[in-house]
């Protein structure tokens, strides 16, 4: 789920750069969605949740994960 390569992932993590931004990103940029819609399981894949814009959770912390090991973090 941690699609940390995903070229989408991959640009993000870059322009944004630090630990910091990259976690003010996903908690200000993300919004949190109680009830996203999980049509199956690449919806749970952290370019899914960056393009959707939304997500729970758990598919913001995937995502933040990815975005910190993308920028090697």
């Amino acid at each position: 789920m941690i699609d940390s390569t995903h070229p989408a992932i991959a640009a993000r993590a870059q322009a944004l750069g630090t630990v910091e931004q990259i976690f003010a990103f996903v908690r200000d940029e993300i919004r949190y969605d109680f009830t996203p819609l999980l049509e199956d399981r690449a919806s749970w894949l952290a370019s899914a949740t960056l393009e959707r814009k939304r997500g729970f959770c758990q598919q913001k912390a995937v995502l933040f994960c990815a975005l910190a090991r993308a920028a090697g973090i």
